[in-house]
Protein backbone atom coordinates (compact mmCIF):
# COMPACT_ATOMS: atom_id res chain seq x y z
CA UNK A 1 0.00 0.00 0.00
CA UNK A 2 0.44 3.56 -0.20
CA UNK A 3 2.64 4.71 3.01
CA UNK A 4 5.35 7.46 4.08
CA UNK A 5 7.87 6.69 6.74
CA UNK A 6 10.87 8.23 7.62
CA UNK A 7 14.66 6.19 7.86
CA UNK A 8 14.53 5.30 11.26
CA UNK A 9 10.52 4.50 11.15
CA UNK A 10 11.54 2.20 8.12
CA UNK A 11 14.10 0.46 10.53
CA UNK A 12 11.96 0.15 13.54
CA UNK A 13 9.47 -1.86 11.41
CA UNK A 14 11.61 -3.86 10.14
CA UNK A 15 10.57 -7.68 11.32
CA UNK A 16 7.12 -6.92 12.72
CA UNK A 17 4.94 -8.18 8.96
CA UNK A 18 6.33 -10.73 6.43
CA UNK A 19 4.69 -8.15 3.91
CA UNK A 20 6.43 -5.78 4.85
CA UNK A 21 9.69 -7.18 5.07
CA UNK A 22 8.98 -8.50 1.24
CA UNK A 23 8.56 -4.77 -0.14
CA UNK A 24 11.64 -3.81 1.02
CA UNK A 25 13.50 -7.04 -0.14
CA UNK A 26 11.56 -5.61 -3.80
CA UNK A 27 12.58 -1.83 -3.08
CA UNK A 28 13.29 -0.18 -6.39
CA UNK A 29 13.97 3.61 -6.74
CA UNK A 30 11.61 5.25 -8.84
CA UNK A 31 12.58 8.83 -8.82
CA UNK A 32 13.14 11.43 -5.78
CA UNK A 33 15.82 11.52 -3.64
CA UNK A 34 18.54 8.69 -5.00
CA UNK A 35 20.89 9.38 -1.77
CA UNK A 36 18.07 8.38 0.69
CA UNK A 37 17.15 5.14 -1.43
CA UNK A 38 20.76 4.56 -1.43
CA UNK A 39 20.96 5.08 2.57
CA UNK A 40 17.50 2.74 2.96
CA UNK A 41 18.58 -0.08 0.42
CA UNK A 42 22.75 -0.30 1.39
CA UNK A 43 22.47 0.73 5.08
CA UNK A 44 19.37 -0.54 6.34
CA UNK A 45 17.59 -3.48 4.31
CA UNK A 46 21.16 -4.77 3.34
CA UNK A 47 22.37 -6.01 6.68
CA UNK A 48 18.68 -6.57 7.94
CA UNK A 49 18.20 -9.54 5.33
CA UNK A 50 22.27 -10.28 5.62
CA UNK A 51 21.59 -11.22 8.74
CA UNK A 52 18.48 -13.15 8.55
CA UNK A 53 18.95 -14.65 5.22
CA UNK A 54 19.16 -18.51 6.12
CA UNK A 55 15.74 -17.95 7.95
CA UNK A 56 14.14 -16.02 4.84
CA UNK A 57 15.02 -18.58 2.66
CA UNK A 58 13.72 -21.63 4.56
CA UNK A 59 10.72 -19.81 5.08
CA UNK A 60 10.22 -19.10 1.24
CA UNK A 61 11.40 -22.90 0.45
CA UNK A 62 8.94 -24.01 3.33
CA UNK A 63 6.07 -22.36 2.00
CA UNK A 64 6.38 -23.70 -1.46
CA UNK A 65 7.23 -27.11 -0.24
CA UNK A 66 3.78 -27.04 1.67
CA UNK A 67 1.79 -25.52 -1.89
CA UNK A 68 3.28 -28.41 -3.73
CA UNK A 69 4.22 -31.61 -2.41
CA UNK A 70 1.23 -31.35 0.11
CA UNK A 71 -1.55 -32.66 -2.07
CA UNK A 72 -4.10 -31.39 0.15
CA UNK A 73 -5.03 -28.89 -2.69
CA UNK A 74 -4.72 -28.24 -6.58
CA UNK A 75 -3.14 -25.96 -8.87
CA UNK A 76 -5.91 -26.93 -11.27
CA UNK A 77 -9.03 -24.28 -10.55
CA UNK A 78 -11.40 -23.47 -12.78
CA UNK A 79 -11.39 -20.45 -10.95
CA UNK A 80 -7.98 -19.83 -10.30
CA UNK A 81 -6.49 -16.87 -7.97
CA UNK A 82 -3.67 -15.43 -10.28
CA UNK A 83 -1.24 -14.01 -7.33
CA UNK A 84 -2.15 -15.91 -4.42
CA UNK A 85 -3.18 -19.54 -5.77
CA UNK A 86 -0.97 -22.20 -5.90
CA UNK A 87 1.89 -21.53 -7.96
CA UNK A 88 1.03 -18.59 -9.28
CA UNK A 89 2.44 -14.97 -8.93
CA UNK A 90 3.22 -14.95 -5.50
CA UNK A 91 4.87 -18.37 -5.63
CA UNK A 92 7.19 -17.46 -8.53
CA UNK A 93 8.06 -14.35 -5.97
CA UNK A 94 8.87 -16.58 -2.98
CA UNK A 95 11.23 -18.36 -5.40
CA UNK A 96 12.71 -15.06 -6.70
CA UNK A 97 13.20 -13.67 -3.30
CA UNK A 98 15.08 -16.99 -2.31
CA UNK A 99 17.08 -17.02 -5.03
CA UNK A 100 17.57 -12.93 -4.23
CA UNK A 101 18.84 -13.60 -0.70
CA UNK A 102 21.13 -16.88 -1.61
CA UNK A 103 22.67 -15.92 -5.24
CA UNK A 104 22.06 -12.30 -5.47
CA UNK A 105 19.80 -12.72 -8.69
CA UNK A 106 17.94 -9.26 -9.88
CA UNK A 107 16.27 -10.48 -12.50
CA UNK A 108 15.23 -14.02 -14.75
CA UNK A 109 18.77 -13.91 -16.74
CA UNK A 110 20.90 -14.13 -13.23
CA UNK A 111 18.97 -17.37 -12.61
CA UNK A 112 20.98 -19.06 -15.48
CA UNK A 113 24.23 -17.50 -14.91
CA UNK A 114 23.98 -16.79 -10.53
CA UNK A 115 21.72 -19.73 -9.42
CA UNK A 116 22.93 -22.51 -11.91
CA UNK A 117 19.58 -23.15 -13.36
CA UNK A 118 19.79 -24.47 -16.84
CA UNK A 119 18.77 -21.95 -19.75
CA UNK A 120 15.77 -22.99 -20.94
CA UNK A 121 14.20 -23.85 -17.95
CA UNK A 122 14.55 -20.58 -17.02
CA UNK A 123 13.27 -18.96 -20.14
CA UNK A 124 10.11 -21.41 -19.45
CA UNK A 125 9.72 -19.85 -16.17
CA UNK A 126 9.43 -16.65 -17.05
CA UNK A 127 7.35 -17.07 -19.86
CA UNK A 128 5.38 -18.94 -17.92
CA UNK A 129 5.03 -15.75 -15.20
CA UNK A 130 4.76 -13.42 -17.98
CA UNK A 131 1.68 -14.89 -18.89
CA UNK A 132 0.32 -14.78 -15.25
CA UNK A 133 1.37 -11.24 -15.14
CA UNK A 134 -0.25 -9.96 -18.46
CA UNK A 135 -3.27 -12.35 -17.15
CA UNK A 136 -3.66 -10.74 -14.31
CA UNK A 137 -3.11 -7.09 -15.57
CA UNK A 138 -5.47 -7.55 -18.78
CA UNK A 139 -8.08 -8.89 -16.12
CA UNK A 140 -7.66 -5.53 -13.28
CA UNK A 141 -8.15 -3.66 -16.55
CA UNK A 142 -11.36 -5.39 -17.95
CA UNK A 143 -12.95 -5.40 -14.54
CA UNK A 144 -11.75 -1.52 -13.46
CA UNK A 145 -10.91 -2.31 -10.71
CA UNK A 146 -8.56 -5.06 -8.33
CA UNK A 147 -8.99 -8.68 -8.66
CA UNK A 148 -7.13 -11.73 -8.68
CA UNK A 149 -9.94 -14.58 -9.04
CA UNK A 150 -10.19 -15.24 -12.88
CA UNK A 151 -14.08 -16.31 -12.25
CA UNK A 152 -16.13 -18.17 -15.09
CA UNK A 153 -18.23 -15.03 -15.74
CA UNK A 154 -15.44 -13.41 -17.12
CA UNK A 155 -12.58 -15.66 -19.48
CA UNK A 156 -15.06 -15.76 -22.42
CA UNK A 157 -14.83 -12.06 -22.68
CA UNK A 158 -10.98 -11.93 -21.33
CA UNK A 159 -10.16 -15.08 -23.85
CA UNK A 160 -11.50 -12.71 -26.72
CA UNK A 161 -9.54 -9.35 -25.31
CA UNK A 162 -6.15 -12.32 -25.08
CA UNK A 163 -6.48 -13.50 -28.94
CA UNK A 164 -8.30 -17.21 -28.03
CA UNK A 165 -10.85 -18.42 -29.88
CA UNK A 166 -12.83 -20.09 -27.29
CA UNK A 167 -13.53 -19.78 -23.49
CA UNK A 168 -11.61 -23.42 -22.73
CA UNK A 169 -8.68 -22.30 -24.58
CA UNK A 170 -7.27 -19.56 -21.58
CA UNK A 171 -8.11 -21.92 -18.96
CA UNK A 172 -5.57 -24.70 -20.96
CA UNK A 173 -3.12 -22.02 -21.86
CA UNK A 174 -3.20 -21.33 -18.01
CA UNK A 175 -2.97 -24.59 -16.56
CA UNK A 176 -0.14 -25.32 -19.44
CA UNK A 177 1.86 -22.17 -17.48
CA UNK A 178 1.11 -23.29 -14.17
CA UNK A 179 2.53 -26.68 -14.99
CA UNK A 180 6.11 -24.78 -16.11
CA UNK A 181 6.05 -23.17 -12.68
CA UNK A 182 5.71 -26.12 -10.50
CA UNK A 183 8.61 -27.47 -12.51
CA UNK A 184 10.75 -25.16 -12.57
CA UNK A 185 10.13 -24.84 -8.11
CA UNK A 186 10.24 -28.29 -7.74
CA UNK A 187 14.00 -27.77 -9.76
CA UNK A 188 14.32 -25.32 -6.89
CA UNK A 189 13.63 -27.27 -4.25
CA UNK A 190 15.44 -30.15 -5.20
CA UNK A 191 18.85 -27.55 -4.90
CA UNK A 192 20.66 -27.22 -1.83
CA UNK A 193 20.01 -24.07 -0.21
CA UNK A 194 23.39 -22.90 0.50
CA UNK A 195 23.91 -23.04 -3.13
CA UNK A 196 25.65 -25.40 -6.03
CA UNK A 197 29.18 -26.09 -6.01
CA UNK A 198 31.43 -28.44 -3.97
CA UNK A 199 29.67 -28.86 -1.19
CA UNK A 200 26.49 -29.57 -2.83
CA UNK A 201 28.25 -32.84 -4.13
CA UNK A 202 29.96 -33.72 -1.19
CA UNK A 203 26.51 -33.84 0.30
CA UNK A 204 24.58 -35.99 -2.14
CA UNK A 205 27.82 -38.41 -2.49
CA UNK A 206 27.88 -38.90 1.54
CA UNK A 207 24.59 -38.40 2.75
CA UNK A 208 22.50 -39.69 0.42
CA UNK A 209 20.78 -43.10 0.85
CA UNK A 210 21.42 -45.31 -2.26
CA UNK A 211 18.58 -47.37 -2.70
CA UNK A 212 19.70 -49.42 -5.82
CA UNK A 213 21.84 -49.26 -8.72
CA UNK A 214 19.04 -46.65 -11.11
CA UNK A 215 18.25 -44.14 -7.81
CA UNK A 216 19.07 -42.80 -4.23
CA UNK A 217 17.99 -40.25 -1.94
CA UNK A 218 18.63 -37.11 -0.12
CA UNK A 219 16.06 -35.38 2.23
CA UNK A 220 12.75 -37.46 1.02
CA UNK A 221 13.85 -37.18 -2.76
CA UNK A 222 14.64 -39.76 -4.56
CA UNK A 223 17.01 -39.10 -7.53
CA UNK A 224 18.22 -41.13 -11.05
CA UNK A 225 21.57 -41.67 -11.41
CA UNK A 226 22.34 -40.22 -14.19
CA UNK A 227 25.24 -42.64 -15.52
CA UNK A 228 22.27 -45.39 -15.89
CA UNK A 229 19.89 -43.55 -17.63
CA UNK A 230 21.83 -41.88 -19.92
CA UNK A 231 22.84 -44.99 -21.69
CA UNK A 232 21.28 -44.97 -24.89
CA UNK A 233 19.85 -48.70 -24.85
CA UNK A 234 18.05 -48.60 -21.53
CA UNK A 235 14.67 -48.60 -22.53
CA UNK A 236 12.96 -50.09 -18.73
CA UNK A 237 9.87 -52.61 -18.91
CA UNK A 238 6.41 -51.04 -18.05
CA UNK A 239 6.63 -52.88 -14.68
CA UNK A 240 10.10 -51.57 -14.07
CA UNK A 241 8.35 -47.77 -14.41
CA UNK A 242 5.81 -48.58 -12.00
CA UNK A 243 8.52 -50.12 -9.16
CA UNK A 244 10.01 -46.50 -9.22
CA UNK A 245 6.76 -45.21 -8.38
CA UNK A 246 5.91 -48.24 -5.64
CA UNK A 247 9.57 -47.28 -4.19
CA UNK A 248 8.68 -43.52 -3.72
CA UNK A 249 5.91 -44.67 -1.74
CA UNK A 250 8.17 -47.54 0.91
CA UNK A 251 10.40 -44.48 1.22
CA UNK A 252 7.53 -42.00 1.95
CA UNK A 253 9.76 -39.88 -0.51
CA UNK A 254 9.06 -37.76 -3.42
CA UNK A 255 10.63 -38.25 -7.07
CA UNK A 256 12.69 -35.45 -8.34
CA UNK A 257 11.46 -33.45 -10.94
CA UNK A 258 14.80 -34.49 -13.05
CA UNK A 259 13.44 -38.46 -12.31
CA UNK A 260 9.96 -37.44 -13.63
CA UNK A 261 11.48 -35.63 -16.81
CA UNK A 262 12.87 -38.62 -17.34
CA UNK A 263 9.46 -41.29 -16.71
CA UNK A 264 7.72 -39.53 -18.77
CA UNK A 265 10.12 -39.62 -21.62
CA UNK A 266 10.87 -43.12 -20.96
CA UNK A 267 7.06 -43.55 -20.45
CA UNK A 268 6.14 -42.14 -23.68
CA UNK A 269 8.55 -44.33 -25.83
CA UNK A 270 6.35 -47.39 -24.58
CA UNK A 271 3.26 -48.25 -26.47
CA UNK A 272 0.19 -48.03 -23.97
CA UNK A 273 -0.54 -51.52 -24.65
CA UNK A 274 2.61 -53.18 -23.25
CA UNK A 275 1.35 -51.69 -20.17
CA UNK A 276 -1.40 -54.01 -20.05
CA UNK A 277 -0.17 -56.96 -18.33
CA UNK A 278 -0.39 -58.96 -15.09
CA UNK A 279 2.99 -57.72 -14.00
CA UNK A 280 2.11 -54.10 -14.18
CA UNK A 281 -1.15 -54.39 -12.98
CA UNK A 282 -0.12 -56.54 -10.21
CA UNK A 283 2.64 -53.18 -9.07
CA UNK A 284 -0.19 -50.96 -9.19
CA UNK A 285 -2.95 -52.73 -7.10
CA UNK A 286 -0.44 -53.16 -4.50
CA UNK A 287 0.20 -49.41 -5.09
CA UNK A 288 -3.68 -49.10 -4.03
CA UNK A 289 -3.60 -51.26 -1.33
CA UNK A 290 -0.83 -49.06 0.56
CA UNK A 291 -1.48 -45.71 2.44
CA UNK A 292 -0.38 -42.53 1.29
CA UNK A 293 -0.90 -43.17 -2.14
CA UNK A 294 -1.92 -39.15 -2.96
CA UNK A 295 1.76 -37.51 -3.88
CA UNK A 296 2.16 -41.44 -5.70
CA UNK A 297 -0.94 -40.78 -7.69
CA UNK A 298 -0.23 -37.21 -8.71
CA UNK A 299 3.32 -38.33 -9.85
CA UNK A 300 2.18 -40.94 -11.88
CA UNK A 301 -0.52 -38.69 -13.49
CA UNK A 302 1.88 -35.47 -14.07
CA UNK A 303 4.03 -38.28 -15.92
CA UNK A 304 1.24 -39.60 -17.59
CA UNK A 305 2.20 -42.93 -15.95
CA UNK A 306 -1.83 -43.60 -14.69
CA UNK A 307 -2.90 -42.76 -18.14
CA UNK A 308 -1.16 -45.36 -19.68
CA UNK A 309 -2.44 -47.82 -17.20
CA UNK A 310 -6.14 -46.27 -17.33
CA UNK A 311 -6.15 -44.53 -20.78
CA UNK A 312 -9.80 -43.76 -20.47
CA UNK A 313 -8.28 -41.16 -17.71
CA UNK A 314 -6.92 -39.44 -20.30
CA UNK A 315 -10.88 -38.23 -21.14
CA UNK A 316 -10.70 -35.95 -18.15
CA UNK A 317 -7.61 -34.40 -18.04
CA UNK A 318 -8.16 -30.65 -17.61
CA UNK A 319 -11.92 -31.15 -18.46
CA UNK A 320 -14.15 -28.48 -16.62
CA UNK A 321 -17.20 -28.63 -15.56
CA UNK A 322 -18.99 -24.88 -15.81
CA UNK A 323 -21.18 -24.78 -12.87
CA UNK A 324 -21.00 -22.60 -9.37
CA UNK A 325 -20.24 -26.16 -7.45
CA UNK A 326 -17.08 -27.34 -9.28
CA UNK A 327 -14.00 -25.52 -8.52
CA UNK A 328 -11.21 -28.20 -10.33
CA UNK A 329 -11.17 -29.82 -13.04
CA UNK A 330 -12.25 -33.68 -13.29
CA UNK A 331 -8.70 -35.14 -12.88
CA UNK A 332 -7.98 -33.29 -10.05
CA UNK A 333 -10.86 -33.45 -8.16
CA UNK A 334 -10.72 -37.46 -8.49
CA UNK A 335 -6.62 -37.33 -7.57
CA UNK A 336 -8.11 -34.68 -4.00
CA UNK A 337 -10.64 -37.42 -3.45
CA UNK A 338 -8.61 -40.19 -3.46
CA UNK A 339 -5.36 -38.27 -1.44
CA UNK A 340 -8.25 -37.14 0.91
CA UNK A 341 -7.83 -40.69 2.17
CA UNK A 342 -4.55 -40.35 3.25
CA UNK A 343 -5.56 -38.27 6.22
CA UNK A 344 -9.08 -39.40 6.55
CA UNK A 345 -8.78 -39.99 10.41
CA UNK A 346 -7.56 -36.69 11.06
CA UNK A 347 -10.24 -34.69 9.21
CA UNK A 348 -13.60 -36.60 9.96
CA UNK A 349 -15.57 -37.17 13.22
CA UNK A 350 -14.88 -40.42 15.15
CA UNK A 351 -18.39 -42.15 13.77
CA UNK A 352 -16.45 -42.31 9.83
CA UNK A 353 -13.28 -42.93 11.19
CA UNK A 354 -14.56 -45.97 12.85
CA UNK A 355 -16.35 -46.77 9.73
CA UNK A 356 -13.61 -46.57 7.74
CA UNK A 357 -11.15 -48.45 9.70
CA UNK A 358 -13.80 -51.27 9.60
CA UNK A 359 -13.45 -51.67 6.11
CA UNK A 360 -12.03 -55.29 5.26
CA UNK A 361 -11.06 -54.18 1.65
CA UNK A 362 -10.02 -50.64 1.85
CA UNK A 363 -8.61 -51.00 -1.85
CA UNK A 364 -12.00 -51.08 -3.27
CA UNK A 365 -12.73 -48.13 -1.68
CA UNK A 366 -9.85 -46.11 -3.29
CA UNK A 367 -10.61 -47.75 -6.37
CA UNK A 368 -14.17 -46.73 -6.25
CA UNK A 369 -13.47 -43.14 -5.68
CA UNK A 370 -10.60 -43.39 -8.32
CA UNK A 371 -13.02 -44.15 -11.02
CA UNK A 372 -16.02 -42.47 -9.72
CA UNK A 373 -16.03 -39.76 -12.29
CA UNK A 374 -14.37 -41.84 -14.78
CA UNK A 375 -18.23 -41.73 -17.24
CA UNK A 376 -18.02 -37.62 -17.08
CA UNK A 377 -16.01 -37.24 -21.00
CA UNK A 378 -19.47 -38.98 -22.29
CA UNK A 379 -22.61 -37.46 -23.18
CA UNK A 380 -26.17 -38.37 -20.76
CA UNK A 381 -25.82 -39.59 -17.26
CA UNK A 382 -21.90 -40.33 -16.15
CA UNK A 383 -22.66 -42.62 -13.23
CA UNK A 384 -24.50 -45.29 -15.73
CA UNK A 385 -22.00 -44.59 -18.70
CA UNK A 386 -18.94 -44.59 -15.64
CA UNK A 387 -20.27 -48.20 -14.54
CA UNK A 388 -19.98 -49.65 -17.70
CA UNK A 389 -16.34 -47.85 -18.41
CA UNK A 390 -14.91 -49.08 -14.55
CA UNK A 391 -16.78 -53.03 -15.00
CA UNK A 392 -14.26 -52.86 -18.09
CA UNK A 393 -10.97 -51.38 -16.38
CA UNK A 394 -11.96 -53.54 -13.58
CA UNK A 395 -11.90 -56.82 -15.86
CA UNK A 396 -8.84 -55.29 -17.30
CA UNK A 397 -7.09 -55.28 -13.99
CA UNK A 398 -8.20 -58.89 -13.44
CA UNK A 399 -10.18 -58.59 -10.39
CA UNK A 400 -12.66 -61.14 -9.31
CA UNK A 401 -15.90 -61.09 -10.61
CA UNK A 402 -17.63 -60.13 -6.62
CA UNK A 403 -14.77 -57.12 -6.55
CA UNK A 404 -15.96 -56.14 -9.89
CA UNK A 405 -19.64 -55.84 -8.77
CA UNK A 406 -19.20 -54.02 -5.94
CA UNK A 407 -17.07 -51.54 -7.89
CA UNK A 408 -20.15 -51.19 -10.10
CA UNK A 409 -22.43 -50.72 -7.48
CA UNK A 410 -20.11 -47.92 -6.09
CA UNK A 411 -19.98 -45.68 -9.63
CA UNK A 412 -23.47 -46.31 -10.36
CA UNK A 413 -24.49 -45.41 -7.36
CA UNK A 414 -22.52 -42.75 -6.13
CA UNK A 415 -24.42 -40.14 -6.37
CA UNK A 416 -27.85 -41.80 -4.59
CA UNK A 417 -27.21 -40.55 -1.23
CA UNK A 418 -26.88 -37.45 -1.83
CA UNK A 419 -30.03 -37.28 -4.25
CA UNK A 420 -32.36 -38.95 -1.10
CA UNK A 421 -30.72 -36.82 1.60
CA UNK A 422 -30.64 -33.11 0.06
CA UNK A 423 -34.11 -33.57 -2.15
CA UNK A 424 -36.71 -36.23 -0.54
CA UNK A 425 -38.29 -36.84 2.97
CA UNK A 426 -37.12 -39.83 5.15
CA UNK A 427 -39.95 -41.48 4.36
CA UNK A 428 -40.25 -45.56 5.33
CA UNK A 429 -40.56 -46.40 2.05
CA UNK A 430 -37.43 -44.04 0.64
CA UNK A 431 -35.72 -45.76 3.48
CA UNK A 432 -36.54 -49.42 2.33
CA UNK A 433 -36.20 -48.84 -1.23
CA UNK A 434 -32.47 -47.61 -1.00
CA UNK A 435 -31.98 -50.46 2.32
CA UNK A 436 -32.81 -52.74 -0.83
CA UNK A 437 -30.19 -51.08 -3.48
CA UNK A 438 -27.27 -51.45 -1.21
CA UNK A 439 -28.14 -54.77 0.40
CA UNK A 440 -25.29 -55.23 2.65
CA UNK A 441 -23.43 -53.03 5.90
CA UNK A 442 -19.83 -52.94 3.63
CA UNK A 443 -21.61 -51.58 1.11
CA UNK A 444 -23.56 -48.98 2.77
CA UNK A 445 -20.28 -47.87 4.56
CA UNK A 446 -18.53 -47.46 1.44
CA UNK A 447 -21.35 -45.42 -0.60
CA UNK A 448 -21.29 -43.47 2.59
CA UNK A 449 -17.91 -42.42 2.83
CA UNK A 450 -17.41 -42.22 -0.89
CA UNK A 451 -20.34 -39.42 -0.82
CA UNK A 452 -18.68 -37.60 1.78
CA UNK A 453 -15.21 -37.39 0.41
CA UNK A 454 -17.00 -36.66 -3.44
CA UNK A 455 -18.84 -33.92 -2.01
CA UNK A 456 -15.95 -32.04 0.39
CA UNK A 457 -13.16 -32.16 -3.33
CA UNK A 458 -15.54 -30.65 -5.19
CA UNK A 459 -15.22 -27.31 -3.66
CA UNK A 460 -15.45 -24.99 -1.02
CA UNK A 461 -19.24 -24.09 -1.43
CA UNK A 462 -20.26 -27.88 -1.89
CA UNK A 463 -19.91 -29.25 1.20
CA UNK A 464 -22.63 -27.62 4.71
CA UNK A 465 -23.14 -28.87 8.13
CA UNK A 466 -26.68 -29.42 7.23
CA UNK A 467 -25.73 -32.34 4.12
CA UNK A 468 -23.40 -33.85 6.71
CA UNK A 469 -26.52 -34.17 9.23
CA UNK A 470 -28.72 -35.61 6.32
CA UNK A 471 -26.00 -37.92 5.20
CA UNK A 472 -25.44 -39.24 8.70
CA UNK A 473 -29.25 -39.19 9.59
CA UNK A 474 -30.08 -41.49 6.03
CA UNK A 475 -26.64 -43.78 7.14
CA UNK A 476 -28.31 -44.77 10.58
CA UNK A 477 -31.95 -45.11 9.62
CA UNK A 478 -30.51 -47.61 6.85
CA UNK A 479 -28.53 -49.15 8.68
CA UNK A 480 -31.09 -50.16 11.44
Amino acid sequence: GCVVRTLPECRKILGEDISTDTAYLHARYVCGNKHLFDYLSKKIIKGYFHKRKKYFISLFRDDLVNKIQKPVDSIYHVEPDLKNGICTLRDCHRLLWAEMLRSGTSDFSELTLLSHFKKQDVESFEQAYDFLLNLRNELHIFSGRRIDILEIAVQPELAVIMGFHNPGEILEEYFLHIRKIKNFISLFLEKNPGGEGIFSWIRRRFSSVKIDYKMYMVDGIIYPVMRYFHQPWITPLPEQILDYFETALIYRAYLSNEFCNIIRFLAGRIPTESFFSDQVFQVFKRILHSENIGPVLMLMHETHVLEKIIPEFQTLVCKVEYDSYHELTVDQHILLSVSYLDYFEERETEKLNLIYRSLTNKFLLKLGILLHDIGKALEGNHSQSGAVIAENICIRLGLDDRDIEKIRFLIMNHLLMSEISFAMEFESRVIAEFARKVEIKENLDMIYILTVIDIKNVGKKAWSEWKGVQLNDLYDRTLS
